[in-house]
């Protein structure tokens, strides 16, 4: 009998359409908590979709798509803490959050759906510098945006992202990789040449223009076999969508996933871009201010579509500027 009532709060709880409610409800007792110890499958359709999150001072706001279209409402924002006063720069599938917790140091990942109540999250570090070189020795950098081949707790998982090397002022901006547990970060050719890290693997890429926001392209990548030099190779190449054609995109730097809108009926979801602001990914000073003078615009987060009324309308919380973080989606 006991286990009839394991298996119909396993089958109950599964069809909670938030990920984040699921992950919650064995925090409820120790019952339930063993009923949910094995991982549930996820209920089909539809898949769940990516939080929006709004730093701002001593907090973070957990905007969720699932629990209603921009609204504050989710339980995840109780497994919040790790992220107060840092600054956010990605996320990865699972729940993984990329943070520098002293703003342009300190750099880790914390697993935001492993986090309990009331408990310390588990923090995994990541570079906080650029490797000695021929030229140069260990330098100071800061991490912009990053994401990961795998899941960080895989063998060989090897993180890549954009990187500023630092010292009093902004530096040039490069491309870097490393394997997770690494201290410092070597040259790209370097790790690459022994890796099959692919730095590109989406279908979708978007552009946009003006600020705030008022319009997206969006491109399709494409690959055909081609012979140079008597050699076959594989050659990319982007042409333009005239129509998104039934998807919904989450556009996020490193971060950027599609959905079908046939999944999510009857959930006020509408096809088009769903974008957070990013404005000061390209204000590099911004990083090197001082808590009192930095000003990271958080109110651009709207959706872009071409169906009805206007392209770009407003569905998130009025958030006001974070003297630490631009909005950042988070992957489950």
């Amino acid at each position: 009998m006991e286990d009839l009532q394991h298996d119909a709060l396993r089958e109950i709880i599964r069809h909670l359409p938030c990920v984040a409610d699921r992950d919650d409800a064995a925090d409820v007792c120790r019952k339930w908590r063993a009923a949910l110890e094995v991982p549930l499958p996820d209920p089909k359709p539809p898949r769940q979709l990516p939080w929006l999150l709004l730093p701002s001072a001593g907090s973070t706001r957990a905007c969720c798509l699932i629990c209603g279209t921009g609204k504050d409402v989710c339980a995840i924002r109780h497994k919040l803490l790790a992220t107060h006063g840092a600054r956010l720069f990605g996320s990865y599938n699972g729940g993984w959050l990329f943070l520098a917790r002293d703003h342009i140091r300190r750099h880790a990942l914390v697993n935001i759906r492993a986090v309990l109540p009331n408990k310390n999250a588990r923090f995994l570090d990541l570079p906080d510098a650029l490797a000695p070189s021929l030229h140069h020795g260990r330098r100071d950098m800061v991490i912009l945006a990053a994401t990961l081949s795998s899941s960080p707790n895989e063998h060989n998982c090897i993180g890549a992202g954009i990187v500023m090397q630092w010292e009093l002022i902004a530096g040039q901006r490069q491309m870097a990789f490393w394997r997770m547990g690494d201290s410092s970060i070597s040259s790209p050719r370097e790790l690459t040449s022994a890796s099959a890290h692919h730095c590109s693997t989406k279908v979708e890429a978007l552009k946009y223009s003006g600020s705030p926001t008022r319009d997206f392209k969006v491109y399709k990548m494409t690959d055909k076999q081609v012979i140079k030099d008597g050699v076959s190779k594989i050659e990319y190449t982007w042409s333009e969508l005239e129509s998104l054609d039934g998807l919904v995109l989450v556009a996020g730097r490193g971060c950027s996933r599609s959905y079908e809108v046939a999944e999510y009926v009857g959930r006020g979801l509408d096809e088009g871009v769903y974008f957070a602001d990013d404005g000061a990914f390209h204000d590099s000073s911004m990083l090197l201010r001082g808590i009192h003078d930095r000003k990271y615009i958080c109110s651009d987060n709207e959706l872009w579509s071409e169906q009805g009324g206007p392209k770009v309308r407003r569905c998130f919380p009025v958030q006001g500027p974070s003297k630490n973080s631009g909005p950042v989606w988070l992957l489950p």
